[in-house]
């Protein structure tokens, strides 16, 4: 309500976090996701895994795969509301679901003869859980599928929007951030542009989030290493971080 205000500095065990073990290290985070337990969730495409941190019980946990498929490339990663954790794997074409315990439960985009998605990366599921918004990078596009793995639809996204780094659903439009431009795009969710939002305040947009409660956007500027605060009217609301 204050507006902008000086960044603070954090020291205590609020400040940092440290993610992994000695014998698995995060190598190379790509995506994060707190489920509704507060635990948190990394894609770790430097070996190839999933990181589970659970700070309340100070538990860790690694996963490798389904247990019958070792993930390759493992990228975006969302939670539903019940708990059960997306993971997209760019290599193997696929969105594996876990539960909450971590178990494997079922793979979604097709089988191998009627594969849906090519390259997925980026992704995130709907509040009500009906419908799963997969970033298809190969082939420059968004995917819809639900939980009974059934494609729902998708439609083009402009060649930079195709390598999209992330995607936000909010209600009957889906958020989708661009890779290259740094630009976001709003989209119905059946696929029509409603515009475009860019801001003068970020200046490189390399991640992007979305509180449907605040109806707020975050975007987080790679430039001078900040996160932005905007209302959906594009007023600028607050920014933190170290610029």
């Amino acid at each position: 309500p204050g507006g902008v205000r000086p960044p603070q500095k954090f020291n205590g065990r609020y400040g940092k976090l440290v993610f992994g073990k000695p014998e698995q290290p995060l190598r190379v985070p790509d995506s994060v996701a707190v489920d509704p337990d507060g635990r948190v969730w990394i894609t770790d495409r430097g070996n190839r895994s999933l990181h589970m941190y659970d700070g309340r019980r100070n538990n860790f946990k690694v996963i490798a795969g389904t247990g019958q498929i070792d993930f390759q490339c493992p990228a975006g990663i969302d939670t539903d509301s019940m708990g059960y954790v997306y993971v997209a794997d760019s290599c193997l074409g696929k969105v594996f679901l876990f539960d909450r315990d971590g178990k494997f439960v079922r793979s979604l985009g097709g089988n191998q003869v009627d594969q849906v998605l090519k390259r997925p990366t980026a992704l995130a599921v709907s509040r009500d859980r009906r419908m799963i918004f997969v970033v298809d990078a190969a082939r420059g596009k968004l995917v819809v599928l639900n939980q009974e793995d059934e494609p729902l639809g998708e439609w083009d996204i402009d060649t930079e929007a195709g390598r999209a780094s992330a995607v936000a659903p909010a209600g009957d439009r889906v958020f989708v951030l661009g890779g290259k431009s740094g630009e976001v795009r709003v989209y119905t969710v059946g696929g029509t542009l409603l515009g475009v939002l860019k801001w003068d305040q970020a200046k490189d947009i390399g991640a992007l989030a979305y509180d449907p409660v605040r109806r707020i956007v975050y975007v987080g500027d790679n430039r001078f290493a900040m996160v932005h605060a905007f209302a959906e009217s594009g007023e600028h609301i607050a920014a933190f971080g170290q610029g």
